[in-house]
């Protein structure tokens, strides 16, 4: 289960070697995936206008968050950064190995006490991990994944914390990606940034107390390490809102399927049950050829979509690799209306497969 935004490099490494319009046009569509996410997720919140010029105002007009944080100082817009930013230099490097005395290293998190009632002692944390880096405005609008989470904490009074991933943004355990430094990313060891970063924040933050209930929010992979954080430490974290967090991930998943099924024939989006039909008779032709005994057929299949080397369509993992690129090509996770580009969203694609009389032509485009 992986974004498009994650498996377009990968399957159009291999065959995409000339630099032609289907190359192009997956790049477009995969640069307005993540884009329209960010949209559709901050669209979500309800009044979020109102709710970013209203943070905005506080957070400049109130002068801080709270003694004990180092700040790093920069601009975003007109949010003064430095007291958005934070960074905790003590976090360790190896929960799983490394004990309480391991080599350490600094994870930047975000913090923002607008909505922050001390009477009530809640907060809200942010939990990163997939897609863009995030930034410092995410306790503002809640980024991708946690926009909903900024309408709450106006609502039940919470301190807004984000927290950034191991290995993503600023927050390097490293200073590379090599295989012996990546060795160290993984959801078990940023299951314990979390559990350890939340003591540090309790222990450097005015007016929060110890026994103040922390409420876990993510989508997707963030969704997954939301949901674990209370799972595995119930007495740290009292709830999680994960959503669309497949936690419960199969191979050839076919709920999810289903879904993506559903969302080419939702006329809101532009869908139509003839996109739905035309879609499924292209990729059903890419099947018949890909699992067919015509070597011929795959060898012309091979050349059509500028296969750099034609032999290796006969290898089942390029095979794999060949479809996924494909699949790639459809924001399937969020559609974003507004996009300007030829096919990023559901209406311009489901244009594209109802007025080619060939829906495998629609491919090629």
């Amino acid at each position: 289960f992986r974004r498009p935004s994650l498996l377009g490099c990968s399957a159009l490494a291999w065959f995409g070697c000339s630099l032609g319009k289907m190359v192009r046009t997956t790049s477009a569509l995969l640069v307005a995936a993540v884009l329209a996410s960010t949209c559709v997720s901050s669209a979500r919140a309800f009044s979020l206008a109102q709710d970013v010029s209203f943070v905005r105002d506080q957070v400049s007009r109130r002068g801080g968050l709270g003694a004990g944080h180092d700040h790093h100082t920069s601009e975003v817009d007109d949010v003064p950064v430095d007291r958005l930013e934070y960074w905790y230099d003590g976090q360790l490097l190896d929960h799983l190995n490394g004990g309480e005395n391991g080599e350490t290293w600094s994870q930047r998190y975000f913090m923002n006490d607008t909505f922050f009632d001390k009477n009530k002692q809640l907060v809200f944390l942010c939990v990163g991990g997939e897609g863009p880096a995030l930034q410092p405005t995410v306790v503002v609008t809640g980024g991708e994944h946690c926009a909903w989470m900024i309408n709450l904490a106006e609502k039940f009074g919470a301190l807004i914390v984000a927290a950034e991933h191991r290995f993503y943004g600023k927050s390097m355990p490293k200073p590379d990606y090599s295989v012996d430094s990546l060795q160290y990313l993984s959801s078990q060891q940023a299951q314990g940034d979390l559990k350890r970063l939340r003591s540090f924040v309790t222990n450097t933050t005015d007016g929060l107390e110890s026994y103040a209930k922390w409420i876990t929010f993510g989508g997707s992979y963030p969704g997954m390490m939301a949901a674990w954080a209370r799972m595995l430490n119930p007495d740290l974290f009292h709830a999680s809102v994960s959503s669309s967090a497949p936690v419960q991930a199969e191979l050839n998943m076919q709920g999810y399927n289903d879904v993506v099924a559903y969302s080419l024939t939702d006329q809101s989006v532009g869908g139509s049950l003839s996109c739905l039909k035309n879609v499924k008779l292209a990729f059903m032709h890419l099947g018949d050829v890909l699992t067919g005994e015509s070597q011929s057929d795959m060898e012309q299949l091979a050349k059509t979509y500028n296969v750099c080397n034609v032999s290796q369509i006969f290898e089942e993992r390029n095979q794999k690799m060949f479809l996924e690129g494909f699949w790639g090509l459809f924001p399937l996770q969020s559609n974003d209306p507004s996009c300007e580009g030829d096919y990023c969203n559901y209406q311009k694609i489901c244009d594209l497969f109802d007025k080619q009389d060939d829906p495998r032509q629609s491919l090629l485009t």
